[in-house]
């Protein structure tokens, strides 16, 4: 479970495996299992980027 105050300047990422997890001011859990990530945002957003080309904010 993370809880993080958004700095500009000094971002907190989590990575996991291929997949880096951007705060953008939250409240998130993350839980690895053999066969996929769960990303669980409780309060705020996150940016999600697994290399390719697409990042999806939720």
């Amino acid at each position: 479970m993370f809880t993080v105050q958004h700095e500009r300047l000094r971002p907190f990422t989590v990575q996991v495996n291929t997949l880096k997890i951007r705060d953008i001011g939250t409240r998130f859990n993350v839980k690895l299992h053999p066969e996929r990530i769960d990303v669980a945002v409780l309060e705020g957003e996150v940016e999600l980027d697994d290399g390719r080309s697409l990042n999806i904010n939720c």
